[in-house]
């Protein structure tokens, strides 16, 4: 595992070396622009893909814009719904039943070890999510003045903006498809990588993240991306599993771990607590693909389409929350601005306020429950 201070060192390292040639290249005169930890690109190539896309099979895409619609109204509902029921459940004896709810903070609120998934799958997951506001603003002749990439500290994005003033002159619908489209592209882009890690894989055993440095483990040459797939012929399919197996092992008991690298033999030693150990730190369930790619493939594209899964619900639903600054805020503003034929800007800032309050309270109750841990 990365130590925090190296991985910040590291970060500080980076931006200063990229900071360094934007200035020292003039990359502005290509379309870059640079700051402290901050990196964007414009590129009149994607500009040109979307304009491409939304060219082609317009009747389709207008179709799943027409459809983001309606899922657009449905997340807001939804988004409302959930905090609302979840900080209730908060406030019940026990809190069972809550979802924790945390901002991603790499080192604080998750472990360093998940940011390459993280990365990944946050760059698809805006990617597409961009891509949808394009293609639906193109189908209704809204004009594309730029688009891009982004990279700030260490959280990609992407960026199509369309020109403000067609934008705002543009009739409601055509608005509303435009903002509701992202959210919906990324619910499904979240339930397609839930099709596929249902499909795909299988529980099989536990992959090692960490063990404990000169214990069973390591002695018998197991380390990170091992798979332990049994213990003395019993079948160990995930972590709970495991651990049942381990509360009934007696101090040193010799067992005989069913591994990726053949048969493993370690000898269980005392633990802390008294109980017997192997020296197993941090592991996680491993899932057997069915394509046969081998263990290594499976570990790394299940993480992937796990955290392409987390973050398309996420930010899905969480995106259609009508507060400043998510698309829900300018759907709500809209459409009621378009019923009253007035501003409203008191009623829009009043709920802005009263979703952040919601989603500051479920946060709070998260920290309170759960800690601020790392996942």
């Amino acid at each position: 595992m990365i130590p925090i201070q190296v991985f910040l060192i590291g970060l500080v390292v980076f931006w200063a070396i990229i900071y360094a040639l934007g200035r020292f290249l003039h990359l502005e005169k290509r379309g870059f622009e640079v700051g402290p930890a901050y990196f964007m690109f414009k590129s009149k190539r994607m500009k040109g893909f979307v304009d491409a896309v939304s060219e082609r099979r317009s009747g389709f895409w207008r179709m799943l814009a027409n459809v983001s619609l309606v899922l657009g109204f449905g997340l807001m509902v939804y988004s409302l719904f959930f905090l609302v029921t979840n900080l209730l459940k908060f406030s019940q004896p026990g809190g069972g039943g809550t979802t924790p709810i945390f901002l991603l903070i790499p080192g604080v609120t998750f472990r360093l070890f998940w940011l390459p998934y993280f990365l990944i799958a946050g760059m698809i997951t805006v990617v597409t999510h961009e891509l949808a506001h394009g293609i639906s603003a193109r189908l209704d002749k809204i004009p594309i003045d730029s688009a891009g990439v982004i990279l700030a500290l260490i959280f990609p994005g992407a960026f199509v903006e369309p020109n403000e003033k067609k934008f705002e002159e543009a009739p409601l619908l055509p608005k509303l498809r435009m903002l509701t489209a992202g959210s919906a592209t990324n619910l499904v882009t979240g339930l397609l990588a839930l099709l596929l890690l249902t499909a795909l894989f299988t529980p099989a055993g536990v992959v090692i993240l960490e063990t404990s440095k000169g214990g069973p483990l390591e002695t018998a040459g197991l380390g990170q991306w091992d798979v332990i797939y049994g213990i003395n012929g019993i079948s160990i399919t995930n972590s709970t599993a495991l651990l049942n197996y381990m509360a009934n092992v007696t101090v040193n008991s010799t067992l005989i771990l069913q591994t990726n690298k053949g048969e493993v033999n370690v000898t269980a030693v005392e633990g802390p607590d008294g109980r017997a150990i192997i020296g197993l730190v941090y592991f996680l369930n491993y899932f057997q693909g069915r394509l046969s790619l081998g263990h290594m493939a499976d570990i790394y594209t299940h993480l992937t389409l796990t955290w392409l899964l987390l973050l398309g619900i996420a930010i899905g639903v969480f995106n259609m929350l009508p507060a400043f600054p998510f698309d829900g805020d300018k759907v709500l503003y809209y459409s009621l601005k378009k019923v009253t034929k007035r501003e409203l800007r008191g009623v829009r800032i009043g709920v802005s306020l009263a979703c952040l309050g919601l989603m500051a309270a479920n946060l709070i109750f998260s920290i309170i429950n759960f800690g601020l841990f790392a996942l």
